[in-house]
């Protein structure tokens, strides 16, 4: 029982690891990757896998001409709501924050374009563009103040400015 709260406990602290008012600091601190503007990149390459991971969102594996990189994309909440989804083969070019991620080269996306659509996740600075609540799974809890559960008013007002 211990080890299920643990890793719900994780799972809330990783969903909330790109929300507008989690600091760096905060993050480095949890050993969470982090949008890094200085360290800006762009890539094309083919979707060949589509990821749901629990607390983090949707991650693509994009394979450049020369290199396979784990694109963190978003919220699946954020992504269903604006009605953004990826396919397997999807041709993409992805703007955002080099990064590691589990020792492998991975881009916390800000900018992903498929044929004629643009979808602006980020600003120039890495601030989502979600709301707290969107990065919430459903009875999670914020691991900074406590805030959500199942209190859906509590989550759609919290925020961390």
């Amino acid at each position: 029982m211990k080890t299920i709260l643990a890793l719900i406990g994780l799972a809330a602290a990783i969903g909330f690891a790109q929300e507008p008012g989690m600091h760096k600091k905060q993050m480095k601190m949890m050993n969470m990757p982090h949008y890094d503007a200085a360290n800006v990149t762009t890539i094309s390459g083919s979707v060949t896998e589509v990821k749901q991971h629990m607390g983090m969102g949707i991650h693509l594996i994009v394979n450049t001409a020369d290199q396979v990189y784990e694109v963190h994309v978003g919220p699946m909440a954020y992504l269903t709501k604006n009605k953004i989804s990826f396919s397997k083969g999807d041709a993409v070019t992805v703007t955002g924050s080099k990064m590691k991620y589990e020792g492998a080269d991975a881009i916390m996306a800000r900018e992903i374009k498929r044929g004629g659509e643009t979808f602006t996740l980020r600003d120039e600075a890495g601030k989502p563009k979600w709301s707290a609540s969107e990065g919430m799974m459903d009875g999670a809890k914020c691991a900074m103040c406590g805030a959500g559960g199942s209190d859906k008013a509590k989550k759609d007002e919290h925020a961390h400015q």
